[in-house]
């Protein structure tokens, strides 16, 4: 049993499993963990196994109150997440054997040591969910980088093989990536993939997060841009959707952010936790070009436009999140990884004009089974 708030609650128990890393979340209330599953389905699976990392959350405003006032006064920035260019840093203190953070912005405090985390959040916002995205996401990646290639990038299955669509903020992934879904492709991953198997059969992973999409986008995907009317909806899950009758108008220029569950619900599209390299694509939005354009790479150039796209690529040398330090430190993408990578398949850059999605030609063209041979 769990406290919450003076009250005593049966604690909900979920295990998932990505790519052999196995963590045993449990919580005061079971509709976080209901969203956790939904939101990271199909990549994470739930398994009966041992768990790696144990994550235990406790909602209640008077424990959270008790854990803000712990704070120190000299709480200094700790490395926590690794995001797509940079690591996400956290007022935090060290104590004997764990390290406590402090995000007051998401309304949280969590305690990471070997193989734990506790968390403790405020029941008047549900800001802190995201975080425990974060929290499952860096405990599977400090390990799984061990042997994979971290990517900035999104992936369609097209012809039983991954194109990899990489690239940085604003170089049009997510939209390219859509326009495909829409044509038939199926779903790998949307910001973030890890190609595992390097130097032998390459298997591309995705990893889950939120979608955030560009009004411009939404214009083109009008079944997503209805979303628009609800207060942060990648907070929520379906069946908590379907329960909000008071919508908060969202003004139309806000960046709308999804789960990937409500982006494949409305769009019908098919998910897949991972499936064999194809193809690396990288594109890039041009307003001097006509329709596209499809350039081959040489393979020297596909190592250095891999190498700008390796997740948390900016941060600073010998830089280690928390989960990190508890599994050896960083790992960072050798020279010989990335060689290997753009030898397993081939490179292309694409330029896309403002009417590149205009008919099906661009999705036949990357789809095909000639484009990822």
């Amino acid at each position: 049993m769990v406290a919450t708030g003076g009250a005593r609650r049966a604690t909900s128990r979920l295990s998932l499993e990505f790519a052999g890393v196995v963590v045993e979340i449990e919580c005061s209330d079971p509709a976080p963990l209901a969203w956790l599953a939904e939101f990271l389905d199909p990549w994470w699976r739930r398994t009966r196994r041992g768990a790696d990392w144990h994550v235990r959350v406790v909602v209640s405003a008077r424990r959270y109150r008790a854990a803000v006032a712990a704070r120190p006064a000299d709480a200094s920035a700790r490395d926590c997440f690794l995001f797509d260019q940079q690591v996400l840093s956290l007022p935090g203190w060290d104590e004997p054997g764990r390290t406590t953070v402090a995000d007051a912005e998401r309304s949280l405090c969590f305690t990471v040591a070997d193989g734990a985390v506790d968390v403790v959040a405020d029941p008047s916002t549900n800001r802190w969910r995201f975080p425990l995205v974060w929290i499952l996401t860096e405990a599977a990646a400090a390990r799984l980088r061990q042997r994979c290639l971290d990517l900035h990038a999104a992936a369609v299955d097209g012809c039983g093989r991954v194109v990899v669509i990489a690239g940085p903020k604003l170089s049009g992934k997510t939209t390219l990536a859509l326009h495909l879904l829409a044509r038939g492709a199926t779903w790998v991953g949307n910001d973030r993939v890890l190609v595992d198997g390097i130097g032998t059969a390459p298997r591309v992973r995705g990893v889950p997060s939120a979608v955030k999409i560009r009004p411009e986008t939404a214009v083109r995907f009008p079944e997503l841009g209805g979303l628009a009317r609800v207060d942060r909806p990648y907070l929520l899950s379906e069946r908590e959707l379907a329960a909000v009758e008071d919508c908060t108008r969202v003004p139309v220029e806000v960046e709308l952010a999804l789960t990937p569950a409500q982006v494949a619900m409305r769009l019908g599209v098919d998910r897949v936790a991972e499936a064999p390299l194809g193809a690396f694509v990288f594109p890039q939005v041009r307003t001097d070009v006509r329709g596209w354009d499809v350039q081959r790479l040489s393979e020297d150039e596909t190592v250095v436009a891999l190498t700008g796209c390796v997740y948390g690529g900016r941060r600073r040398p010998g830089t280690a999140t928390l989960f990190e330090r508890l599994v050896g430190g960083a790992r960072s993408p050798t020279a010989a990884q990335i060689d290997d990578a753009a030898r397993a398949a081939p490179g292309y850059r694409i330029l896309l004009g403002p009417d590149a999605y205009d008919g099906g030609a661009l999705a036949d063209s990357l789809l095909g089974s000639g484009f990822t041979r």
